[in-house]
């Protein structure tokens, strides 16, 4: 690409030439800028089971491509941009002036120091920027997955995901999902709409049901006492799906509640709309 600068007062041209990733780093950032705004605007408006289906997509893209690719990469090329800056005379100017001109002493360091100093300001401007829109939405879209996910029982926080002594085995163990005890018999309900996929005994989970949430998400619910869904039933968000128990390895009534994205359990609590008051109750315990 070939860009024509003129001086103050139009007396003096240069043709500086940049490499075409220099243009798609820029064009790259703005229309970060421009559109992460429209994204999740669209988001506000759209149903529980779209809302966690766009969510997870961007997610994976905001963290994986932009994160992983535009800013680490930006520093370094922006610190090679001196190499890749050619200074020619442009069309029309005399030969023997612009000589002069590129020889007089400091005259040219100057000029390509004074260029590439606006572009590092320019490149810097929208890097901090982007930064700022990252965050903002990294943040807006945790928000809108707690709006989109419901507590599935009225219950307290009795044991956290993540690594634990486990209760019945006494040994080390990874727990898969988090623990909510109730009292037998407390209804269960769906966390968000979807269709149930699995129903039945499992091994340690007892009486379980799995709910689909598109092709990239599943519920879990895990010790029940009794189940009031069918296979293949779309169920809405709140509908009660069945009853707390004590089924399967287990030391009281509670639910066990697990979320599976792209086949990986992840903590519930992140998503979850009173996951901040779940945190506080397993504090305060």
């Amino acid at each position: 690409m070939q860009l024509i600068l003129v001086t103050h007062a139009g007396r003096r041209t240069r043709s500086v030439h940049l490499r075409a990733w220099h243009l798609s780093v820029v064009v790259g950032l703005v229309l970060s800028l421009l559109f992460g705004g429209t994204v999740l605007a669209a988001l506000a408006s759209a149903s529980n089971l779209t809302v966690l289906q766009r969510a997870v997509d961007i997610w994976d893209g905001t963290r994986s491509d932009v994160m992983a690719g535009k800013l680490g990469e930006l520093s370094a090329r922006i610190d090679s941009l001196e190499a890749a800056l050619d200074v020619k005379p442009h069309a029309g100017t005399d030969a023997g002036s612009f000589q002069r001109q590129r020889f007089a002493p400091g005259s040219r360091e100057r000029e390509q120091r004074a260029v590439l100093d606006n572009l590092e300001r320019r490149a810097g401007d929208l890097q901090a920027a982007l930064d700022r829109q990252l965050v903002l939405r990294e943040t807006t879209l945790r928000s809108v997955l707690r709006q989109a996910l419901e507590v599935p029982v009225d219950g307290h926080l009795s044991s956290g995901f993540g690594w634990r002594t486990h209760p019945v085995l006494g040994e080390p163990a990874f727990h898969r999902g988090i623990d909510l005890s109730a009292p037998a018999g407390t209804p269960v309900h769906a966390s968000t709409e979807g269709v149930v996929s699995f129903i039945g005994p499992a091994d340690s989970y007892g009486k379980l049901v799995v709910i689909s949430h598109g092709t990239r998400m599943q519920s879990r619910y895990a010790h029940l006492q009794g189940i009031e869904v069918t296979t293949g039933m779309a169920v809405s968000a709140g509908q009660r799906i069945g009853r707390v128990g004590s089924t399967g390895r287990s030391t009281g009534p509670h639910l066990h509640f697990e979320l599976v994205i792209d086949g990986r359990v992840v903590n519930p609590q992140n998503f979850l709309g009173k996951g901040e008051a779940l945190r506080r109750d397993a504090a305060a315990a």
